[in-house]
């Protein structure tokens, strides 16, 4: 059984032993979404998420944070805590470093401003560390393995009077609901490396000069081809800015601009992967930040992602905007120009696929067994095209389906393990496939 990674060229060992070698390590396994890709508003996350991860993103209370305190028990005059799941297992140690899954939510909020499960990668942090937000560690140490609670934290545990606008308000509580995975008793030494100057390392003043050098170790490895590690320091990099402590209104403009930088980094890069997707997440932050309108690089970064999924119109708007500030950028214009061929290969496209299919434009609800089969072949056909083009993302399907021919598109999806979303545009119902 081989599970290894391939060289892409092979070890010469007397220049390992004489030289050194470099390598390069993918971590794309985290997947897409991993990092500091949070919650945003928007349609272009999987549109069949099943039922499970939709409720983990949803808050579970509705009403105030004081009528949910009276339901819970009190930790600490900050934190107070109500267990949804017992658990089992009490640590013995004083050197702990734990794995958990949380939601975080902003009173009256219905979804998340922050979530491990949104970034599909447990949170992993050693209790006492200072690697998280005080309130969390602390409302992590009263859990037992396996447990689930929900935490309300005061203000003065987590962002603090500033906050971290627009994402958190100033003096804003927030609701915490936390499952504990699991935990490892680590040997002192392991601790005892990260404890001196806790809160020095939380201060921007510190962050800002982490980040700067981060910051440049990305770079040069944009530069030398090695997108896969600038994506992971950029990551880390908007990771620490999110961490840190800022003590007035100077240094929380700093900080903005610095994540819009390094948001629009990351969308470069993601786009430079073939990862649309992700690279739509960014720009989604960024729009958290600031009105993207004026930004030119994020809209053309945006626009070409949204090339790549299949989102033409989208895509045109945001190009167009992009033009309109830089009028004359050779790399805009060539965006436009490959949105107008695929544009047009796509109509000419659906016009010779579907015309077997659809015949009419309006056609009966009950159709024949004949004319379902043709269609269900002429979409399968369409779909083994798709499948052997290696740069398209999705197939967009046509307009005016019956209920009988969705029923054939799920079907189909599940045979050939693509996923079939619905979005509505300009109060049509569109559908497509995406791989």
């Amino acid at each position: 059984m081989d599970n290894g990674m391939k060289l892409k060229q092979p070890l010469d060992i007397g220049e390992v032993l004489s030289d050194g070698a470099e390598f390069q390590v993918d971590k794309e396994f985290l997947s897409d979404n991993y990092g500091e890709e949070l919650y945003f508003e928007g349609d272009y996350s999987s549109g069949d998420e099943d039922e499970e991860n939709s409720t983990q993103q949803v808050t579970p209370w509705n009403g105030s944070f004081d009528e949910l305190r009276k339901e819970m028990q009190p930790i600490s005059q900050l934190i107070y805590k109500r267990i949804t799941k017992e658990g089992v297992g009490k640590w013995q140690s004083s050197n702990i470093r734990v794995t958990i899954e949380y939601n975080a939510f902003n009173e009256h909020a219905l979804t998340p401003f922050d979530s491990s499960k949104l970034r599909k990668v447990p949170c992993r942090f050693i209790l006492g560390g200072g690697d998280v937000l005080p309130g969390l560690d602390q409302a992590v140490q009263t859990m037992l393995a396996g447990e689930e609670a929900e935490f309300i934290i005061s203000y003065k545990l987590l962002y603090g009077e500033v906050g971290c606008p627009p994402r958190i308000k100033p003096k804003a509580d927030g609701l915490f609901v936390i499952k504990l995975i699991g935990f490892v008793e680590l040997e002192t030494n392991a601790a005892i490396a990260i404890e001196p100057d806790c809160k020095e390392r939380r201060s921007y003043a510190t962050a800002k000069e982490t980040v700067a050098e981060m910051r440049k170790v990305a770079k040069e490895s944009y530069q030398r081809d090695m997108v896969p590690n600038a994506i992971d320091k950029y990551k880390a990099a908007v990771n620490i800015l999110h961490k840190c402590q800022l003590k007035d209104e100077a240094e929380q403009k700093e900080q903005e601009e610095t994540l819009i930088l390094l948001y629009t980094s990351l969308a470069v890069c993601y786009n430079r992967r073939q990862q649309p997707k992700a690279a739509c997440n960014m720009v989604n932050e960024i729009r958290r930040l600031c009105d993207i309108n004026q930004n030119a690089k994020v809209l053309y970064q945006e626009g070409k992602a949204l090339l790549k999924l299949g989102e033409f119109e989208r895509a045109r708007i945001c190009l167009k905007r992009a033009e309109k500030l830089l009028p004359g950028d050779e790399n805009i214009a060539a965006s436009l120009k490959s949105l107008n061929i695929s544009t047009e290969k796509y109509r000419q496209e659906e016009k010779s696929i579907w015309a077997r299919a659809m015949g009419m434009a309006t056609k009966k609800q009950e159709q024949s067994v004949d004319e379902l089969k043709r269609f269900t072949d002429s979409v399968r056909g369409a779909i083994n095209m798709f499948i052997k083009d290696a740069i398209s993302t999705t197939l967009p399907l046509p307009e005016h389906l019956t209920e009988q021919e969705i029923k054939i598109l799920h079907e189909l999806a599940d045979e050939f393990k693509l996923k079939l979303t619905a979005q509505l545009y300009e109060n049509k119902k569109q559908y497509k496939f995406t791989k």
